[in-house]
């Protein structure tokens, strides 16, 4: 029997409820992004999966390409068709449906607008082996010093594009997903020991301010300095957040396997691909005019059964791509990689 990573499981599973509950205020409410910015846990995804992946030592950098880039796109490419052929079907019916819808607060929102993530995390993934090269190199001072000079002054620029970018309300991803990767290595160090007090209340500190900050923003007009200082906020809370949980926490890891957060552990990216297209327009349409609540366990019904479908169409496929390799295109940090790494110690 296999131990399991709990505390990252409920992480996971307290940012999917959070992203698709924020995303239907924004959809059928005034609410918005004005007082608490909750997709803020879109950074917590992106922490965990620069956690995750600071584990082990990639071995084959092509295999890591491969199997990552075919474990988010592939289901990306399939929601897509699936969603396409929903459509197809509802026409023929005679009903049009559009692909965007404007939100009581006057904004646009496009149903597939959310695949900007599926870009930003290949993204991350393609540094993911530059950072191991660096952190080796810190580590051992083995190889050739200017070209990990160049390495790291890249890092240093990204991290400088990422906020510049903020300054247009663009979410700081590379920054959170880098901060994981360096997390994970500092506690495999010695001296994680000595600081996990300070870590805790240190991080608990900077969550509750950073929250405090957002509901001041939230009187001030749109400026580029406030979306700045808003997208630095939601980089704090997502950091602030992981960092208290699995510092003071641990992974909590047990032999006993919790049926609830497996499934989500299984579907959750799915399942974020999926939602909206239930939330902004698609098929929205079909039950705007149903009470709140309704509209509420409608699309969130559909939302899963489509997660579903998608998991249950890619797993043969990716099983066929690496047959050595116990596949699955589920969760958005890699289930295989995590029942590798997180759970790898037999009893």
């Amino acid at each position: 029997m296999r131990e399991r990573a709990q505390s990252i499981s409920v992480l996971r599973l307290f940012s999917t409820l959070m992203i698709f509950v924020f995303h239907f205020l924004l959809s059928y409410t005034e609410f918005g992004k004005k007082y608490f910015p909750m997709y803020f846990v879109v950074q917590v995804f992106l922490f965990l999966s620069g956690y995750l992946y600071a584990r082990n030592k990639i071995k084959s950098v092509k295999l890591f390409y491969a199997k990552n880039f075919v474990k988010i796109l592939l289901p990306s490419i399939i929601t897509l068709v699936i969603v396409g052929i929903a459509v197809l079907v509802v026409y023929i019916c005679g009903i049009n449906l559009n692909f965007y819808k404007i939100g009581l607060t006057g904004e646009r929102y496009t149903s597939y607008g959310h695949y900007w993530f599926v870009g930003a995390i290949l993204f991350c993934y393609l540094l993911t082996p530059v950072l191991w090269k660096i952190y080796e190199y810190r580590a051992q001072t083995k190889g050739n010093c200017k070209k990990f000079q160049v390495l790291e002054f890249l890092i240093i620029v990204l991290i400088l594009a990422d906020c510049v970018l903020s300054l247009t309300g663009t979410q700081r991803l590379i920054s959170s997903y880098i901060i994981g990767f360096a997390f994970r290595r500092l506690k495999e160090s010695k001296k994680f020991a000595n600081i996990k007090l300070a870590l805790s209340l240190i991080s608990a500190l900077i969550f509750i301010l950073a929250t405090v900050s957002c509901y001041f923003l939230s009187i001030c007009g749109k400026t580029p300095l406030v979306a700045l200082v808003r997208e630095t906020n939601c980089l704090l809370l997502g950091v602030s957040l992981s960092v208290f949980v699995l510092t003071l926490f641990g992974e909590l890891k047990s032999k006993k396997e919790n049926k609830l957060l497996k499934i989500t552990d299984k579907y959750s990216y799915t399942f974020f691909l999926a939602h909206q297209f239930f939330l902004f327009s698609t098929f929205s349409a079909l039950y705007d005019s149903l009470p709140l609540y309704l509209n509420f366990i409608i699309s969130l019904l559909c939302s899963i059964l489509v997660s579903i479908i998608v998991d249950f169409v890619c797993n043969p496929i990716t099983k066929k791509l690496f047959p050595a390799q116990k596949n699955k295109c589920n969760t958005m940090q890699n289930n295989d990689l995590e029942n590798d790494l997180l759970q790898n110690k037999a009893a």
